[in-house]
């Protein structure tokens, strides 16, 4: 609508409002900002996207949507192991922008669908450089404890615990 000519575009920040289908002013800014290059506010603005709309729903006591674009702690989350693969080669082939441009981070989701990539990331992460047999030795822990319950997707901890255990 912009580029056809729309000089006006009404949000709310996370799409709140008590009417439904309200645009999120946060994606609608980082949108226009990012992709056809509008200037809409300075970069150190846009940089603070995720913290104020994490802030938001602090305030309005409503639960974050974790698949929000730009701004959902699951906006940059990578988790299978081809995708984990082309991640470690070169972040840029499956995100759409730096997620630092909007405040926010890539995450290494680590779960029974992991490879050594998720795995080897997932330690980088957390600050372990490790060999391929350790990466190996984890994914087969982590998918034989998953087979039984227990969850590494999630708790960025259990699974630090586990590759402390390992290591």
């Amino acid at each position: 609508a912009v580029k056809a000519g729309a000089t006006h575009v009404q949000g709310t920040a996370n799409g709140y409002g008590e009417r439904p289908g309200n645009a999120d002013i946060f994606a609608v800014v980082d949108n226009l900002q990012l992709k056809p290059g509008f200037d809409l506010v300075p970069r150190e603005a846009l940089a603070e996207m995720t913290r104020i709309a994490h802030a938001i729903t602090e305030v309005t006591n409503v639960t974050p949507n974790s698949h929000a674009p730009y701004v959902g702690v699951s906006a940059f989350a990578h988790k299978a192991g081809l995708h984990a693969s082309a991640i470690k080669v070169d972040p840029n082939l499956y995100q759409h922008i730096d997620p630092a441009e909007v405040g926010n981070d890539m995450r290494m989701l680590v779960s029974d669908m992991a490879g050594r990539a998720s795995v080897e990331l997932k330690g980088r992460e957390l600050a372990y450089d490790l060999s391929p047999d350790t990466s190996r030795e984890l994914v087969n822990r982590v998918k034989d404890l998953e087979s039984k319950g227990y969850t590494f997707e999630a708790p960025d901890a259990s699974f630090e615990l586990l590759l402390r255990d390992t290591v």
